[in-house]
């Protein structure tokens, strides 16, 4: 078991590593993305502080990306099979936890309208990137970055938000979308009525 440090925007593994363990997040915020065959990215989650991500197969095809300078705790795979059960437990469920967010994931790329995609992620990476404060929460993230957490292009994101925008739940101006939503609420993953970006 051992702490890696790693700068913001450097690549934590690629699917070429040879890399069998997990990582748990001891500070800063990871993005897992793969890339398709043309080299676009097609991001899945934004991990913070205390979750866990890793590989134990070869066969793995996504990559792990810093996007704030981070700390991340190693652990092998053989160290992992040493560890305490209750510890061993905890893992597992964090994983387990993540299988069930990412199948929640595929099933909103294949059911929902893409309207419906673009709030949700909005919402989502608010919680995790979100600066907070006791009125709204503020995030920087750009067409290109949504298009990839939703599987579109961002010129389809871009009118997405227009609609968003003429149903007066979002302003655009300046790159940065704000939800006028307490923390307390966000956290409690409630009241999705009003996203703006500003």
């Amino acid at each position: 078991m051992k702490v890696l440090s790693f700068r913001k925007g450097e690549i934590i593994y690629t699917p070429y590593d040879e890399i069998e363990g997990v990582m748990v997040i001891k500070e800063g915020k990871v993005k897992i993305y793969f890339l398709d065959k043309n080299g676009k990215e097609i991001s899945i989650d934004i991990l913070s502080e205390g979750e866990v991500f890793g590989r134990f197969d070869g066969l793995s095809e996504e990559w792990a990306e810093c996007v704030e300078d981070c700390k991340i705790v190693f652990i092998s795979k053989e160290e992992i099979k040493k560890l305490k059960p209750s510890i061993s437990a905890i893992i597992i469920e964090n994983l387990i936890k993540k299988n069930n967010l990412y199948k929640r994931r595929i099933r909103d790329f294949s059911f929902l309208p893409l309207e419906e995609r673009t709030e949700e992620i909005i919402y989502y990476i608010a919680q995790k990137l979100g600066k907070k404060n006791h009125k709204y929460v503020e995030l920087s993230l750009s067409h290109e970055e949504i298009a990839s957490f939703v599987g579109a292009t961002r010129e389809c994101v871009t009118k997405t938000l227009k609609v968003l925008e003429d149903k007066g739940k979002v302003k655009r101006k300046r790159k940065k979308i704000v939800l006028y939503i307490t923390e307390k609420e966000l956290e409690n993953d409630k009241n999705k009525k009003l996203l703006w970006q500003e």
